[in-house]
């Protein structure tokens, strides 16, 4: 009886050996780019064992790694009908959630996240992002320090923190955040990034351009930091400098929206229109609904006296952005200038419905046309 206990012991640890390993192959499969293997593999581990969790589980963070949210979120369910409190089942799922924008699915998932396992960074750090999105700055906060607590020297958490108190204008609290994931991860360039995008939004310029040249030290080729770059100097008005950034973009990648829009911005600025015109055809042929885009090309044609297309480019950015105030204040002032005092009151009326406020009347002609309405500091583009 003793050796055919001992019998069944070893065939049960070698097929637990043997699972373990074909597990760790996949994984190497993976990290070699053999999607194809990967997947196939995987299924078969699934199929000779069809209550094999972990086989569930890696097919779901597989297809999650490749964006096919649909069939990750598959495999999670499964990997959870085998097991109702795998950690990673419900942390896969809820991320899932979270980048489909199902917020409340995602919250109820996270919190049971944590009371299986309140040592994990990942829950805390999506919760506080969830809140910040629907503008509950306080439990943003509460969550963010959180996953601090699990993981201090956090890129991640650290630069949320960051972020949290620069919305709330703690500009002294958001510099401390941001410096301290540099110090935790001196070789990381996105932190070097993230510090001199906080120097350039409150108008340090100088201790910006510094910082940005320290994140190209560590990598030359990343378009993130000729980005910050030029907007910097963009935003210093030194557009000249500004351009041979986002010139630095395009020579890496020509398709990049963000530098032609840009440069765009540059050329409309220097009242250099047909340069203007040309950057705004490549860019709308590219995402003709780039925000923005027709807004400026509104003014441009106003400057070039156009009006009937610079009222047609006005028309097409409130069709396109119907939350942009801007753009219903240019469409109104040009009807105005044109003589039609109706629809001008009609525009008035709609963003004073909409938006609770009706901005100043800028005279028709100072300087550019309407251009208040255009930032130069896009929001996410840094």
């Amino acid at each position: 009886m003793t050796s055919l206990l001992l019998i069944i012991l070893l065939l049960f640890s070698f097929q637990v050996k043997a699972q373990v390993n074909n597990l760790l192959l996949t994984d190497s499969l993976f990290n070699q780019g053999n999607i194809n293997t990967t997947l196939v593999k995987l299924d078969s581990l699934l199929q000779n064992d069809p209550d094999n969790t972990d086989a569930a589980l890696k097919l779901g963070d597989f297809y999650y790694k490749v964006n096919m949210l649909n069939d990750a979120k598959y495999f999670y369910k499964e990997s959870l009908n085998r097991n109702s409190a795998s950690v990673r089942g419900l942390l896969g799922l809820a991320r899932i959630d979270f980048l489909k924008g199902n917020f409340n699915s995602a919250q109820v998932l996270l919190k049971k996240v944590i009371s299986l396992n309140s040592n994990l960074f990942s829950p805390y750090s999506i919760l506080g992002k969830i809140y910040f999105l629907k503008n509950n700055i306080e439990l943003a906060q509460y969550y963010f320090n959180q996953s601090l607590i699990v993981d201090p020297t956090s890129l991640e958490g650290l630069t949320n923190l960051g972020l949290i108190y620069q919305e709330l204008g703690k500009n002294k609290l958001a510099e401390k955040y941001f410096k301290q994931a540099v110090t935790f991860n001196p070789k990381d360039q996105i932190a070097q990034i993230n510090l001199g995008n906080f120097y350039s939004s409150i108008g340090k310029y100088h201790l910006a351009i510094i910082t940005l040249n320290k994140a190209l030290i560590l990598n030359q080729s990343n378009p993130r930091v000729f980005l910050s770059l030029g907007i910097t100097y963009l935003d210093s008005r030194l557009y000249d400098e500004a351009k041979k950034y986002f010139n630095k973009i395009l020579e890496l990648d020509e398709l990049n929206l963000d530098a032609r829009f840009y440069l765009l911005m540059i050329n409309f600025e220097q009242k250099s229109f047909d340069s203007a015109i040309r950057h705004a055809d490549i860019l709308s042929s590219l995402k003709n609904n780039y925000q923005q885009l027709h807004l400026i090309l509104s003014n441009i044609y106003f400057l070039l006296s156009n009006i009937d297309k610079a009222l047609e480019e006005a028309e097409t950015e409130v069709n396109y952005y119907p939350d942009e105030i801007e753009a219903y204040y240019m469409l109104g002032n040009l009807y105005k200038y044109n003589g039609n005092e109706k629809r001008y009151n009609e525009i008035m009326g709609t963003i004073l419905n909409r938006f609770g406020t009706v901005m100043p009347n800028l005279s028709v002609g100072a300087n550019h046309f309407g251009n208040a309405s255009i930032s130069t500091t896009k929001i996410g583009k840094k």
